[in-house]
């Protein structure tokens, strides 16, 4: 056999055509009557045409794994920037929660300040207040400790809360103070959040509040309990 052809096997000269080599056989195919040479070749070619057909086959797959190999490592790089991202978004939503939880408190504390100072102003106006009491809400807001109503109320927010009333009397006396760092300003209601004031801070405005229900033009609120963690 020589490269691609096949020889024919000859005795002598004159000698006929006895057998012809396959690529896939190194033995010679001999030559009978029930088979000539036309057959031999026609044998010759489809064994060639069978053996390049597989030498591609084999070509292919190399270059299927290659692509494959190339595509896992695209999807885990994809995959390792996807989780990269996904850590930035959280950390983003997390600051931006953050700081809509800091301008909610700012926006109740301006609104506490505000709500006081409405407070003050409408018992002085209504005689709630005397006019011998000193200026401005402090004041004021010590004035209505000494009033009849507030040792009831107080009693039953105690008795609610399960607090110690001289720590509810400390921060109605504290209250301005502890709200007087923002500006003023009051929309007409006030929304108190416990998971931004203690305890006894709420029920201090609490015991204010509810004292200014029946007077004039009194100020709307409503007290929000912490959402339950899941």
């Amino acid at each position: 056999m020589f490269g691609d052809f096949a020889e024919p096997i000859s005795h002598g000269k004159a000698a006929r055509v006895t057998g012809i080599y396959s690529p896939t056989n190194p033995v010679p195919i001999p030559i009978t009557e029930n088979r000539n040479e036309e057959e031999l070749y026609d044998k010759f070619f489809r064994e060639k045409n069978m053996e390049q057909e597989k030498n591609r086959k084999n070509q292919y797959q190399v270059f299927a794994d290659r692509r494959d190999e190339r595509w896992r490592e695209k999807n885990d790089e994809l995959h390792a920037e996807i989780l990269r991202l996904n850590m930035k978004v959280q950390k983003l939503e997390g600051l931006l929660e953050t700081e809509q939880r800091m301008n909610e408190k700012l926006d109740e504390n301006i609104n506490i300040r505000g709500g006081l100072e409405r407070i003050d102003y409408a018992g002085r106006q209504q005689g709630k207040i005397g006019s011998k009491v000193s200026k401005g809400p402090r004041a004021g807001l010590t004035a209505m400790i000494k009033m009849p109503e507030f040792a009831e109320i107080l009693h039953e927010e105690v008795e609610e809360r399960k607090l110690v009333p001289d720590d509810i009397v400390y921060c109605i006396q504290g209250a301005y103070n502890t709200y007087s760092e923002r500006v003023h300003g009051n929309n007409g209601h006030l929304v108190l959040r416990r998971r931004d004031h203690s305890a006894n801070q709420i029920a201090a405005l609490v015991v204010i509040l509810r004292m200014q229900e029946k007077w004039a033009n009194s100020i709307t609120w409503t007290e929000v309990e912490e959402p339950k963690s899941t």
